[in-house]
């Protein structure tokens, strides 16, 4: 690989990104569990929001989990923010508030992985560990002509190898950069605008005019589909939510749910437990998409006639508001 010539290319065309601004370890951080699974476009307000709030680890480590997981409402995968949330604890334990400096410290965190840790070492450190994402796999794949099955692990870690040996002949912080912006930019997944890759002349799948085949990637299981009712219950105060404790969307609000295509069905539920409800209108059906699951959520308005709903808050609009809500819940227009 023509190294030189992949930098010289990223020096010149690279985005001008807010979280490129700074080499702090604990910026990096932040970026890199933000762009988990999520645009560099949706990411980039956020990520001002969130520095602007929580400017360093102490600040992070201190801060109020509602407080937190309203401030990465509308990311998703909050799992990744409550990690966060509790890495920043032990830093501030452990390392008294500064950003721990080694490769074996770092991985040790709740939530970072090899990746996150070698976009730290890599970045912020200008050590050369490799960090080998989607973007990283999709080039080396092309270029080398890597006919292994992405989705199994033994063969994504022959790739980091070979990551990695590329990057102990670099610059790590322009290295690591330069590879996941050229995977963003110009080897895209659809459409990739190969004349202008800098490494077209070496690449395999260029030169053979089977950019289309790699990376070779096995079929996921299709998501599983539910179906829910949802309901908008009012009463005098507001409407009833909750506080979900289950691993998928951990510690967000939502409205009252339940597994079921019938508003009749459900009725007859809460009518066992004493909940006697008026439901007077079908407000509107919505969908959302996760990475493992779809939710098909048909939604009614109601009021609640009688009886106690358990683990349920009733909230305001203000106070609905300032709730961190379960982002399928959030697009619900009350």
């Amino acid at each position: 690989m023509n190294i030189k010539k992949l930098e010289a290319w990223y020096e010149k065309n690279h985005r001008k990104l807010v979280f490129r601004e700074s080499n702090r370890p604990y910026d990096i951080w932040v970026s890199e569990v933000m762009l988990q699974q999520t645009q560099v476009e949706t990411v980039l307000p956020f990520f001002e929001r969130f520095m602007k709030k929580y400017p360093t680890v102490l600040d992070l480590a201190d801060a109020k989990e509602e407080t937190l997981q309203k401030a990465v409402e509308g990311l998703g995968y909050y799992r990744r923010f409550r990690n966060m949330h509790l890495a920043a604890k032990i830093i501030k334990d452990k390392y008294d508030g500064k950003f721990p400096s080694t490769y074996e410290e770092i991985i040790k965190l709740p939530g970072i992985g090899k990746y996150t840790a070698g976009a730290i070492m890599s970045i912020a450190y200008h050590q050369p560990y490799s960090a080998l994402d989607g973007n990283v796999i999709r080039v080396l794949s092309r270029y080398l002509g890597n006919d292994s099955d992405m989705r199994v692990e033994k063969n994504k870690k022959a790739l980091d190898q070979i990551n990695q040996s590329y990057i102990e002949q670099a610059n790590p912080n322009v290295y690591t950069q330069a590879m996941m912006e050229l995977g963003a930019l110009v080897c895209r997944p659809k459409n990739p605008k190969c004349e202008t890759c800098p490494l077209q002349e070496h690449c395999f799948a260029y030169q053979n005019d089977l950019v289309d085949q790699y990376p070779v990637l096995s079929k996921l299981n299709d998501k599983k589909e539910f179906n829910y009712i949802t309901l908008l219950i009012h009463s005098e105060h507001g409407l009833f939510l909750r506080k979900r404790d289950e691993e998928l969307l951990k510690g967000m609000y939502e409205y009252p749910q339940f597994e079921s295509e019938s508003i009749n069905s459900v009725i007859e539920m809460l009518e066992e437990q004493d909940i006697i409800l008026d439901v007077y209108n079908h407000h509107k059906t919505y969908k959302h998409v996760f990475t493992h699951q779809v939710w098909h959520m048909d939604v009614y308005e109601a009021k609640l006639i009688s009886g106690k709903l358990e683990d349920w808050i009733c909230m305001d609009l203000d106070q609905i508001h300032q709730a961190p809500m379960a982002v399928a819940h959030k697009k619900i227009k009350k």
